[in-house]
């Protein structure tokens, strides 16, 4: 499979996640927390610190014995898209200044949402900490994205990135996908409906969209409640311009 998702409990500051099976290259690694039934949103940020074709970690400050999840979604950056109908696109991007950088994909690859659902996590590799900023989407296109933050190193520092068209759609084993992006103007809980009826709660994955203000967001979005029918985010993050993307996989 070109991608995976799988939901691991956190009960320590890192957490190996293994994939069900080994990629035929490197992945590029979404992480979003999943506090299941928490009122408020996570005080840090989760941090991918290692990539292999079988296995990846996730660092953060972020633990408890039970309720603490990471959500994470794995892509092979130079596979195609296994969704019928909807493209994809992945990949990482060396952040070696503090401020905003641009991602221009490749002709071949654009998409045809001109919004998509786009997804980021920051990839500190080989480091032992999380980072200390919430990486955030400034521009969001089917031909390019920008990103903006305070973090950066001179070497070692990256921000990963998966993108996909807005909709529905399935693959050949049968596994369902939705991708969409709804508007947060309030503080708090978020509730956002599913298009189609899953048989049973999906995999969610979030990252936030504060459309062309130049500005990084305060607070991680951190998911938690997910149904059939619906997933819910919180967070302080707020404004008529500031938008939640996600993606939900269900796995046949």
């Amino acid at each position: 499979m070109s991608i995976q998702v799988k939901q691991q409990a956190k009960t320590d500051v890192s957490v190996t996640v293994t994939f069900e099976q080994p990629f035929s290259n490197i992945p590029i690694v979404i992480v979003t927390p999943f506090w299941n039934a928490s009122t408020q949103a996570v005080g840090h940020i989760s941090t991918v610190t290692s990539i292999t074709k079988t296995e990846c970690i996730i660092t953060s400050g972020n633990a408890a014995s039970e309720n603490f999840y990471v959500n994470i979604l794995a892509f092979d950056p130079e596979a195609s898209s296994p969704v019928e109908n909807m493209k994809v696109i992945g990949g990482k991007v060396q952040k070696q200044t503090i401020g905003e950088i641009e991602v221009d994909y490749p002709s071949n690859r654009y998409l045809d949402s001109p919004d998509p659902a786009t997804l980021l996590s920051p990839f500190w590799d080989g480091n032992l900490q999380g980072v200390s900023y919430v990486e955030t989407l400034d521009d969001n296109a089917a031909s390019e994205i920008k990103i903006i933050s305070n973090n950066a190193a001179g070497s070692g520092y990256y921000v990963n990135y998966f993108a996909m068209d807005l909709g529905v759609g399935s693959d050949n084993s049968g596994n369902l996908y939705e991708a969409g992006v709804a508007n947060k103007i309030g503080p708090g809980k978020l509730r956002v409906y599913f298009e189609q009826k899953f048989t049973s709660p999906p995999h969610v994955n979030v990252s936030p969209w504060y459309n062309d203000q130049n500005s990084e967001v305060g607070d991680v979005e951190t998911i938690v409640k997910i149904t059939n029918t619906y997933f819910e985010v919180i967070s302080a993050n707020q404004s008529p311009d500031y938008f939640v993307t996600w993606i939900a996989i269900q796995i046949s």
